[in-house]
């Protein structure tokens, strides 16, 4: 195994020692020379860049139809996975934005919840405590128009009481 010199490939490493593969069995052509590299790739800096193996099968040094085929398809294959994984990953975060600001709605509503329980009680505490004063409010008003009830037949009887003793000096006098 050797480094890889080419300044216009993003190949890392190229192995080139297994020219004793013998391929006949597996193909109707003369043995091939396979060349493995190791690929370093990504479209974006914020990836983490993707390694892939990639194994050339030469021969007489141009890549045969095939696995420029496949090569292809898996390339394809490949960046539309990818971007079924950046879809993915985009939902998965706007799922967890909104997951988090669910749960601190939910907070600020059981704070809120709480305080106005709290003012409730206090609101219902108060209410009570009205209430009370005006029983008492009450209780008094009922004494003070009893003892006026009872004032104004006292001063209905002396009223009379003096209008007849008049009548009666009235009398005596004549």
């Amino acid at each position: 195994m050797r480094r890889f010199d080419d300044s216009n490939s993003k190949a890392l490493w190229q192995q080139t020692t297994m020219r004793n593969i013998d391929w006949t069995k597996e193909s109707d052509a003369e043995p091939v020379d396979i060349t493995m590299m190791a690929l370093d790739w990504s479209n974006r800096a914020d990836e983490a860049p993707l390694s892939l193996a990639l194994m050339l099968l030469q021969t007489q040094g141009t890549l045969t139809v095939q696995m420029y085929k496949s090569y292809k398809k898996l390339l394809e294959s490949y960046q539309t996975e990818r971007d079924n994984f950046q879809r993915a990953r985009t939902e998965i975060l706007g799922y967890q934005m909104s997951l988090e600001s669910l749960e601190v709605m939910l907070k600020t509503h059981e704070k809120n919840e709480y305080a106005w329980g709290d003012k409730y009680e206090q609101m219902e505490y108060d209410l009570k405590i009205r209430d009370l004063k005006l029983e008492e409010k009450q209780k008094e008003l009922d004494q003070a128009l009893k003892e006026r009830d009872d004032f104004k037949v006292k001063l209905e009887k002396w009223t009379n009481a003096s209008v007849l003793q008049n009548e009666v000096l009235n009398k005596k006098q004549r």
